[in-house]
């Protein structure tokens, strides 16, 4: 069901944003282009969500913390590595990365 929902949050969310975005006379129109590069990471952290409920249940709480620890710290090197050429965008990339660093990490730590 999270999945279901994030899919379709993250679907709708897109198109409504890009819809707004290609508007150039709406008055949201760059806030709703920034809404838009924002998107995938409600379904990224959904995922990230369920690995954590699923560590939680395997009772494995320090693999949490080590992941979070260490994907956090990752994402906010490349946020502040891009901030300058990509703008907020760098954010969205820095957060992208945080998930991307995450499962690595909880896919290699279960294995």
């Amino acid at each position: 069901m999270t999945l279901y929902c994030a899919v379709v949050f993250t679907v709708g969310t897109t198109g409504i944003s890009g819809i707004a975005a290609a508007a150039p006379n709406f008055r949201l129109h760059r806030a709703a282009a920034i809404t838009a590069s924002f998107t995938p990471t409600i379904l990224t952290l959904s995922l990230a969500l369920m690995m954590i409920q699923g560590l939680a249940a395997m009772r494995t709480y320090t693999v949490i913390a080590r992941t979070f620890t260490v994907s956090l710290a990752i994402a906010i090197l490349v946020s502040c590595l891009l901030v300058t050429p990509l703008n907020v965008y760098a954010f969205v990339l820095g957060e992208m990365m945080f998930h991307l660093v995450a499962a690595y990490l909880v896919y290699r730590t279960t294995q």
